[in-house]
């Protein structure tokens, strides 16, 4: 008789767990899922899935937008660094969700999977190891495979926000 509720324990704790996920939050129960409007949310381009593909050699992609924000070999008006965060910020009016373009007659977020990867971390001091740490980023994310939704053998890159150099992919 002592072992008894020790027994029942499991049937209790069951039928609790069956009741708290049936219940919903107040606002999925009537608003359903939180989406982002063009001008909420974490900033990506587009509103495309985010991840450090540097430091994630698990990410997946087809083509993926990477920030290069360098502007240290001018001499009168940097700013060139802040390129990135504007792209992604005058980009979020467009979504996946609704990107039909019309010249293309199609969705082109469709046709391969797209993911913004941030920023690579380049030197604001050093034009060599600046040049260097975009060579690296480049041939880190180019090596992967592709995740296999578009038709090609290799990953490809959107570079934004660069200064003058040109790093040929």
């Amino acid at each position: 008789m002592r072992y008894l509720p020790l027994a029942l324990l499991p049937v209790v704790y069951a039928q609790q767990h069956a009741f708290e996920t049936q219940q919903q939050e107040p606002w999925a129960a009537k608003y359903g899922t939180q989406t982002d409007l063009g001008y909420t949310g974490p900033l990506s381009y587009s509103h495309l899935p985010y991840a450090r593909c540097l430091d994630d050699p698990s990410t997946t992609f087809d083509i993926a937008v990477l920030g290069m924000p360098f502007d240290t070999a001018t001499s009168y008006r940097p700013g060139a660094r802040f390129g990135p965060y504007a792209i992604r910020s005058g980009s979020r009016r467009q979504s996946a969700a609704a990107g039909y373009a019309l010249n293309w007659m199609t969705n082109p977020y469709t046709r391969a999977q797209m993911i913004d990867c941030g920023d690579v971390p380049i030197s604001p001091y050093d034009n060599a190891l600046a040049i260097d740490q975009m060579e690296i980023a480049y041939t880190t994310l180019l090596a992967r495979p592709v995740n296999g939704s578009a038709s090609a053998r290799t990953a490809k890159l959107a570079r934004d926000g660069v200064e003058h150099p040109r790093i040929l992919t």
